[in-house]
């Protein structure tokens, strides 16, 4: 595996971790406990309590502290013991703590890197051109290697979502690779599009530029005649040697409505995308979600 423990990675959308709850993610083949506290800040750490080996993403948060579920031992946000129920009268010793890793916030995303804590962050968020108001679409998990994938998403392509929206619900579109290139990192295209069962001449254009500004970030930007750029980030998250999460995550429009239906959109164009990433030789179906 070519990633490395000071890489970050994006393992989940903010928005898929609540406060008050915790869950299990897989980053390079490591088991990380991701949680948040009723103060709202995320938290990732070593999957496994410090006294039998539980995994702590199956306890439960008690304001800002992680309970763990077999003896119900309390960790804070600094990942200290700071509670054993069946010994109410002794302060935990500092060493009873849990590994933690570098965790941030951003784009819409919760980033982890295993080794070290904030170096290279603004460097990764930027890459991606991540904002305070992105926003998370999906999450989709596929069999294969983040380099295997990092390559064909770079020239990943779709729809307008201001076309797919007006057409919406249940319009299909067709789409045309008119032309292509493709770089060290990045590629272009131009896309021919038109709703199912319309005519030709009612087609639009559509041009594209995939880039992979940083190891797990890549970024496509759509450009359409007469409207405004939209730009979409794949965030990747190497789980292990062969399987990857991409998360996706886009511009917020700033009206809560709209941004519904574009994370619904991208939600099904995701799933399209994961189809063909599972079945690269799959029959021509409308278009492929990559050039």
């Amino acid at each position: 595996m070519s990633e490395t423990r000071q890489d970050w990675h994006a393992v989940a959308g903010m928005s898929d971790l609540p406060a008050g709850t915790a869950r299990a993610v897989t980053l390079l083949g490591e088991d990380i406990a991701l949680w948040r506290g009723e103060s709202g800040s995320a938290q990732a750490w070593r999957n496994q309590c410090p006294h039998r080996g539980m995994r702590l993403s199956f306890g439960q948060v008690r304001g800002d502290r992680l309970s763990c579920r077999y003896h119900g031992w309390q960790f804070d946000t600094a990942a200290q013991c700071k509670f054993m129920p069946a010994h109410r009268k002794i302060s935990p010793p500092a060493s009873v703590c849990v590994p933690s890793y570098g965790c941030r916030e951003s784009g819409g995303l919760i980033w982890i890197r295993l080794a070290g804590d904030g170096d290279g962050f603004e460097d990764t968020a930027a890459a991606g051109d991540t904002q305070a108001d992105a926003l998370f679409c999906k999450s989709i998990f596929v069999d294969g290697s983040l380099e295997t994938l990092a390559d064909r998403l770079v020239g990943a392509y779709f729809p307008p979502a201001s076309r797919a929206l007006e057409a919406m619900p249940g319009a299909g579109f067709e789409g045309e690779v008119l032309d292509h290139g493709r770089g060290a990192d990045e590629s272009h295209a131009v896309v021919a599009w038109r709703r199912r069962g319309r005519e030709p001449e009612e087609a639009f254009s559509t041009s594209y530029h995939g880039m992979r500004p940083a190891r797990s970030v890549i970024r496509v930007v759509a450009k359409t005649e007469d409207e405004p750029p939209e730009a979409l980030m794949l965030a990747l998250q190497a789980m292990t040697e062969r399987r990857t999460g991409v998360h996706l995550a886009t511009q917020s429009s700033g009206n809560d409505e709209t941004d519904r239906q574009r994370r619904l959109y991208f939600g099904r164009w995701a799933r399209r995308l994961r189809w063909f990433l599972e079945h690269p030789e799959a029959p021509f179906d409308g278009f492929r979600p990559w050039t």
